[in-house]
């Protein structure tokens, strides 16, 4: 039942079509873009993502959209154009990070050493992560 007490009475529902949701999450669009764009409040778009419809439209959106982020930045490099595919990257959140200095007994570097190259075997005979 909507608001008030006599029939028809409150704001009528806003439809929604829940591609043109996912769409807008693939593009990256802040909730805020999101929002203006079906003409609502960020708050109503905060209070539809407590629907599990919409919460999962707009995280199947944000999934595709982050891997076509991946794609494009692996064609940029590929194309030798590194800089612009890291520029693209942090303009979703990628960041740089520094790596961890491992320091153990040598015993303890070989045993890692060897943990870490058969991860990059078992990647390498993943059918699907080895193409990269």
């Amino acid at each position: 039942m909507r608001g008030g007490a006599r029939r028809g009475a409150g704001r009528p529902p806003i439809k929604i079509d829940l591609n043109q949701l996912e769409n807008l999450c693939a593009l990256g669009l802040p909730v805020k873009h999101v929002a203006a764009y079906f003409g609502v409040s960020v708050r109503t778009i905060e209070s539809w993502c407590r629907k599990k419809k919409f919460r999962a439209a707009m995280a199947r959106g944000s999934a595709k959209g982050y891997v076509e982020l991946l794609v494009d930045q692996r064609q940029m490099v590929k194309r030798g154009n590194a800089p612009m595919a890291i520029w693209r990257g942090k303009q979703f959140g990628q960041r740089d990070f520094r790596p961890i200095e491992f320091s153990a007994p040598p015993e303890e570097e070989e045993r890692f050493g060897e943990a870490f190259d058969e991860m990059v075997s078992n990647i390498n005979k993943d059918p699907i992560l080895s193409k990269y």
